[in-house]
């Protein structure tokens, strides 16, 4: 009871955190429900000294953290060196335990050791060594059927055949494998010699190959010159064909302009077209007697269609007509459909005040008092 009466550090600090709080809360209250204050802006001072007195208590924090992380290292060190002696001093009082335990207190030294002995069993002799024992007696019950007294001989034997047959295995093991040995080495052997062969076979087959492509190399020389020779004949009868060629352009009719040249044999009024030198008078007068008959026809389809071209007209201009008195119906019906759903609207509107004025008159006639308002705002958070 009395250790709940002393005020300590962390009271006294709690106590001046709180009025802290009140004190701020006090102020903040005459900021916020200052309708001036609220209405023109805020309290610049007010921020910078919660902003001052953020810092400081930021600054504590940092502090008392450092403190307390400093504080709890060297408990922690403190408590490590003290776990380290105490481990020690365990380890020492359990080797001193263990040594006086390995020296004054062994199991052989303890009264039932007789019967707690694990090789009892092996210190004791059989019940008897074999049927001449004299400890047998009629009533010992130590003779019975089946048993197998020469097992240490018998087992000694199978040992001894056990090793004899391992040692004709191992033998035969080690034959086996010189048989083996002496089968690769034949065999390395042959695959030696066949390689030789193989070595002598491809020397020759590079000998002939190379003999070959020496005489190869001949015959395409050979052949590399006839080819040139017979170039140089075909450019000698190409320059010879071409002399003639150019002789008989010169004096042909295509350069000497005969009109005769370009009548062909599949008719008197067929050209041949690359033989061409221009046309006769009566050729041309027949093409411009031609063209004068088109541009008459061109004229009078032009006046045709000039004329299918104003019927036309005519009919646009009919269904243009037709589409406006349409469209002054369609408009003439739209508005009557706007005027009669505005007093439709307005008939709503009317019912609408009349009962927002029922409402008003009789249904809500009690309005709230300053008793209902006075309960809001009575703290800033």
């Amino acid at each position: 009871m009395d250790k709940l009466k002393v005020v300590t550090e962390k009271d006294l600090k709690e106590a001046e955190s709180i009025a802290r709080i009140r004190v701020r809360e006090e102020e903040r209250k005459k900021r916020i429900f200052n309708a001036k204050t609220r209405t023109i802006g805020v309290d610049a001072d007010a921020l910078q000294e919660q902003i001052e007195e953020k810092r400081r208590q930021m600054a504590q924090q940092r502090e008392m953290e450092r403190k307390f992380v400093a504080k709890t290292t060297l408990c922690s060190e403190v408590a490590h060196q003290l776990e380290v002696e105490a481990q020690d001093q365990r380890r020492r009082i359990d080797e001193d335990i263990n040594e006086y335990r390995r020296r004054f207190q062994r199991r052989e030294d303890t009264r039932e050791w007789d019967l707690n002995d694990p090789r009892m069993k092996w210190k004791t002799p059989p019940a008897r060594i074999n049927d001449s024992d004299p400890r047998l007696c009629v009533s010992s019950g130590q003779m019975f059927l089946g048993e197998d007294l020469t097992m240490v001989e018998r087992l000694r034997l199978q040992k001894e055949q056990q090793r004899l047959w391992l040692e004709s295995q191992m033998a035969d093991r080690r034959r086996r494998q010189e048989d083996q040995r002496k089968a690769e080495l034949a065999f390395q052997r042959a695959t030696q010699v066949r390689d030789q062969v193989a070595m002598d076979l491809e020397r020759n087959e590079q000998n002939n190959r190379r003999k070959f492509l020496a005489e190869n190399a001949k015959i395409n020389q050979r052949l590399a010159r006839e080819r040139m020779e017979e170039n140089l004949r075909a450019r000698h009868r190409e320059s010879q064909d071409n002399l003639a060629e150019m002789c008989n352009f010169v004096t042909s009719d295509m350069l000497t302009e005969n009109p005769e040249a370009a009548k062909s044999v599949f008719g008197p009024n067929r050209k041949i077209p690359y033989m061409f030198r221009g046309m006769s008078p009566e050729e041309i007068r027949s093409y411009r007697e031609n063209q004068l008959q088109q541009i008459a026809e061109k004229k009078e389809q032009e006046h045709i269609d000039k004329v299918t071209k104003d019927q036309w007209d005519g009919l646009e201009k009919k269904f243009a007509r037709m589409s406006a008195i349409e469209e002054m119906t369609v408009n003439r019906r739209a508005r009557e459909h706007r005027t009669q759903l505005q007093e439709e609207n307005q008939t709503l509107a009317d019912e609408q005040k009349t009962q927002l004025n029922h409402l008003n008159t009789v249904v809500y006639r009690n309005s709230p008092t300053n008793e209902y308002f006075s309960q809001f705002n009575t703290t800033t958070r």
